[in-house]
């Protein structure tokens, strides 16, 4: 796959608090698009052109928030990476509706040593569902890079896929131990996930049944220049998956962007 970047705007918003935006997600239901910021107890709306939509966002009680999706029942999910846990949010008034560990969850054992054992801030980064199984998917940042599926009553984990460099998790000039996660997003239209790395400024297109990933450099117009994206910390497709949005954390230079996702032979 290629990408073609369509344009992008500013999200800072420093009066309503989104300062540091982390994970992005689109509702196909209400066609609202969601995000977080990791220093507010809030899920921000956003509207057509970027802005917060302070009428429609959320009041969260819980700091730390790292990634959001939309679920098919209606309600949202984001991940808190100290604390490597699921929370289930209710859309309409933020109320959080369960906390999930992943350490209370069936599996764990497999992948104890990555968390327990590795450094701090390495954590959960990201989240997705497949809306046909209702499977969660998480990242976790790196030292391991890691991708989890969980079950949809949230009570296991149920496969595990290490984002490896043999596999295509790589980047020029960035060392593998530098090289990142930081969101996800499920393709429902390709049955694959679109993966974030924000040290590697590029996206990586995973296909968990062959476990393979190619990677597809971000870019962003600059002063009539193309650049790298910095600091992409989340992504989310339109309803068609004919779009790829992504949102960056750099400070008042805080984008959304939006690639059209064409075949590589076009």
């Amino acid at each position: 796959m290629k990408l073609r970047l369509l344009g992008s705007i500013e999200v800072f918003d420093g009066d309503k608090g989104l300062e540091e935006p982390s994970g992005l997600a689109l509702d196909p239901a209400t066609k609202m698009l969601w995000t977080v910021s990791d220093d507010t107890e809030r899920a921000f709306s956003l509207g057509g052109s970027g802005a917060v939509e302070r009428s429609r966002s959320l009041r969260v009680r819980a700091m730390d928030l790292e990634g959001i999706t939309a679920l098919p029942a209606g309600a949202l999910a984001a991940v808190r990476e100290e604390e490597n846990k699921i929370l289930i949010i209710a859309a309409e008034d933020g109320r959080i509706l369960g906390r999930h560990p992943l350490s209370e969850m069936n599996g764990y054992d497999a992948v104890w040593d990555d968390f327990e054992d590795g450094p701090e801030g390495k954590g959960l980064e990201g989240i997705t569902v497949d809306p046909a199984i209702g499977a969660l998917f998480v990242v976790k940042k790196d030292a391991p890079r890691l991708l989890l599926e969980v079950s949809p009553d949230l009570e296991s984990i149920t496969a595990v896929h290490r984002l490896t460099r043999d596999i295509g998790f790589c980047s020029d000039g960035v060392l593998d131990e530098d090289l990142d996660v930081s969101s996800i997003a499920y393709d429902p239209r390709r049955r694959r996930f679109w993966i974030v790395s924000d040290t590697g400024r590029r996206v990586f297109l995973y296909d968990a049944a062959s476990r393979s990933a190619e990677g597809i450099e971000l870019v962003v117009q600059d002063d009539g220049e193309l650049k790298s994206v910095k600091n992409a910390e989340g992504a989310t497709l339109n309803a068609d998956g004919t779009i790829l949005l992504v949102i960056t954390d750099d400070g008042k230079k805080s984008l959304l962007v939006a690639y059209e996702i064409q075949p590589a032979d076009e």
